[in-house]
């Protein structure tokens, strides 16, 4: 970028011209001054915008010399609850446990499944009366809580709640063969009647015969095989036709029109009311029986005591002949 003159005054060479000045760069640039051809050779390439997201925007920061990328992805969450699996439309996967899942993206907006499976069941609401527990002209019909009022007489730190009746026995058998229990439950009955039985997975769909035991009771057999579905209701209670029947003597007693219940008395387990379970019931009479920590099998009233009272319900069963009723 000089040149020379010889001064023939001074006789010496005057070099005169200035470089130019390096121009303005970019942060990824560099110059270096080419002697060659007289001038500056820049170099360097901006970094290449990143790959963004349908949310996301990019902008070059000269200061950091790099891509600020900003943008947050919106987000739909779905809550579900489902019995025993649930398939998801948004990406067709099936799921069978519970959990936070993450789906396929729909219109820039992500998709978040909160899952809640419910293990499969076979849910049976029970209406069913125990006789000598009714509570003569109650309104609305109800039974005394005889495992309650035991409980808390005998002091016990765990009494349930004070509409515990009594623990019954709720089995399902197969039509196929009456004589081997399917599946079984042990719920507690409740003063209203209702009990609420919860079978495995298993007895879904499938035609059971209801069986109801209590330990003074004789068994109550349903009058047809009932189907099991996620929720089935069934009541002894309000319909005498639902027990099973094949004699002349009625499954169960009428407490009020209307209203039927289950026979106590049965103390032996022999499928009949009679003199053998009298013996039973008239020892625990002698020596003034009392609960205690649980109900017996003589307190045919649920007043926590055998004695005379209880007397009533075992001898107008046991004069009718009662007998277990049942499908063979």
């Amino acid at each position: 970028y000089q040149t020379a003159v010889f001064n023939t005054t001074s006789c010496t060479w005057v070099t005169s011209g200035t470089q130019a000045a390096q121009p303005t760069l970019a942060c990824y640039q560099t110059a270096t001054f080419n002697t060659t051809n007289c001038s500056w050779d820049v170099s360097g390439t901006q970094a290449v915008q990143p790959t963004l997201a349908c949310y996301q925007t990019a902008v070059f920061n000269t200061t950091s010399c790099a891509w600020d990328v900003s943008g947050t992805q919106a987000v739909n969450t779905i809550t579900q609850t489902a019995m025993g699996s649930y398939t998801w439309a948004n990406n067709g996967q099936t799921y069978t446990a519970s959990g936070t899942y993450t789906g396929v993206v729909e219109n820039c907006i992500a998709q978040v499944l909160n899952l809640t499976i419910t293990t499969l069941s076979a849910n049976l609401s029970l209406d069913v009366f125990l006789d000598g527990y009714y509570v003569i002209n109650s309104n609305p019909s109800s039974m005394r809580p005889a495992r309650y009022n035991n409980l808390v007489a005998s002091g016990s730190t765990n009494t349930g709640t004070s509409t515990d009746v009594d623990i019954i026995t709720v089995e399902l058998r197969s039509p196929s063969n009456l004589d081997v229990v399917a599946y079984s439950v042990s719920p507690i009955l409740q003063t209203n009647g209702n009990v609420q039985c919860i079978f495995p997975a298993g007895a879904l769909g499938g035609s059971f015969y209801i069986v109801v035991k209590h330990r003074s009771a004789l068994p109550l057999w349903s009058a047809n095989p009932v189907s099991l579905l996620p929720s089935t209701a069934f009541s002894f209670a309000n319909n005498i036709s639902n027990a099973y029947t094949n004699g002349s003597i009625a499954p169960m007693k009428t407490l009020v029109s209307g209203l039927y219940a289950s026979r106590l008395g049965e103390l032996d387990d022999n499928g009949y009311i009679d003199a053998f379970d009298y013996a039973a019931f008239e020892s625990d009479v002698y020596t003034s029986a009392y609960g205690g920590q649980y109900l017996l099998d003589g307190d045919l009233n649920g007043d926590s005591y055998v004695d005379a009272s209880d007397y009533a319900v075992f001898d107008f069963n046991s004069k009718l002949g009662s007998y277990e009723q049942r499908p063979y």
